[in-house]
């Protein structure tokens, strides 16, 4: 533990291991909140797309729709990154889940060593 680091005062190289295993450790998750971070970019981005083509296509077609029924287009148009990000999210927590069940199928289908 901890008193036998200190006897053998090897305190700076167990700091020095540890800190280069958090960093090892660390970047999957690094790369985990850099591809959250590209998605949610490409997603608004897309979001704004479809804002903008309806309501351009609100405005062109102003004489033909009533205004109750442009605010419910733009209004429902709005919520689409929300809804976005939660299929895509749930999707992606959906197929991580399905990866443990997947190699628990996989470990329970191995054949056990003889005794």
């Amino acid at each position: 533990g901890l008193s036998s680091i200190r006897a053998y005062r090897a305190l700076q190289r167990f700091t020095v291991y540890n800190e280069n295993n958090l960093d090892y450790n660390n970047r999957a998750y690094f790369a985990m909140v850099t591809a959250n971070r590209w998605l949610s970019v490409r997603l608004e981005t897309i979001s704004t797309l479809i804002l903008a083509i309806c309501g351009l296509l609100v405005v062109l077609e102003r004489g033909y729709i009533s205004p109750s029924t442009a605010g419910l287009v733009l209004s429902y148009t709005f919520s689409v990154t929300g809804w976005l990000s939660w299929l895509v999210r749930t999707t992606a927590d959906t197929e991580q889940s399905m990866n443990s069940v997947e190699r628990v199928l996989f470990y329970s289908q191995i054949a056990t060593e003889p005794p």
